[in-house]
């Protein structure tokens, strides 16, 4: 059973992601060069993967950056970077300010009604919230959101 506790939903920062894609000849040190760079632009490290195949060395690395930043000049520089390291290097940035957001109930009726008060508030950031209900029990719930409602 879930207590009937206040749930503090805190507002998301805007940030820019900026995937970055290295491909060359492995050796010492690439994986610290390029996240080196990231910190040096004030960005921090969401995500990382790397793999040695046959002396063939991959790395993606997905940084985010809550600062104004001019993706050209970064663009540029780490450019400048990877033909420097003799790297073959590709970017891709997207400005992250909401997601998707589904929402599956059970019967108890605090979980649904503190997200769907949050979202009111817009104090949860998202684009469409969906809400999925598995009881008939939940319609009077049901009619507080105007988003799509899927019944099992």
């Amino acid at each position: 059973m879930i207590n009937n506790e206040k749930i503090c939903t805190k507002k998301v920062l805007k940030k820019i992601v900026i995937g970055i894609t290295v491909v060359g000849d492995d050796r010492e040190g690439i994986v610290a060069t390029f996240t080196n760079f990231v910190f040096s632009q004030r960005g921090n490290i969401e995500k990382v993967n790397q793999n040695v195949i046959k002396g063939l060395f991959g790395m993606y690395l997905e940084a985010s950056f809550t600062k104004n930043i001019d993706v050209e000049k970064f663009d540029s520089e780490i450019q400048k970077l990877a033909k420097k390291e003799k790297m073959d290097v590709n970017t891709h940035h997207e400005t992250n300010t909401q997601k998707n957001i589904a929402i599956f109930v059970t019967k108890e009726p605090i979980c649904l009604e503190t997200i769907l008060s949050a979202a009111k508030k817009e104090s949860l950031e998202r684009k469409y919230l969906s809400y999925c209900r598995n009881r008939t029990n939940s319609k009077a719930t049901s009619k507080k959101i105007k988003n799509s409602i899927y019944h099992y």
